[in-house]
């Protein structure tokens, strides 16, 4: 926020939008069993993939503001995490019972959803 001028006076001023509170209220709602939890934190696995594919343009990860951020999601730190995570959701997976797999898909989904939801209200600038 520092660099794009923004105070802390500002920061505490705003009303947050109502997607921005209940994306993450969902998450919490969706605790219990450890698979419940992964497939709660969806957008683990899109920022691996944004950051991949953003980085993959040329001179993307050098821009001046957007570059810390691709060279973050982008990076092996970052990509060994989520394929962990990929990877215990697969196992966590495979003792399901068709209910139970469904329920981590509707969470997954409507995780992704929210996801979407939160990054559409900054786009258009939603109060």
């Amino acid at each position: 926020m520092a660099r794009l001028g923004i105070t802390e006076e500002q920061v505490f001023s705003v009303q947050p939008a109502l997607q921005f509170v209940l994306y993450p209220l969902h998450a919490l709602l969706c605790r219990g069993r450890a698979a419940e939890i992964i497939a709660a934190i969806s957008c683990s696995w899109s920022y691996a993939e944004i950051g991949t594919r953003l980085a993959a343009i040329p001179g993307a990860a050098d821009h001046p503001f957007y570059g810390e951020w691709i060279r973050s999601y982008a990076g092996e730190d970052y990509q060994k995490t989520n394929d962990a995570l990929v990877e215990l959701m697969d196992t966590l997976a495979e003792s399901c019972t068709e209910a139970e797999y469904q329920r981590l898909e509707e969470i997954f989904v409507n995780c992704s959803r929210y996801e979407l939801g939160f990054w559409e209200m900054a786009w258009t600038l939603e109060r």
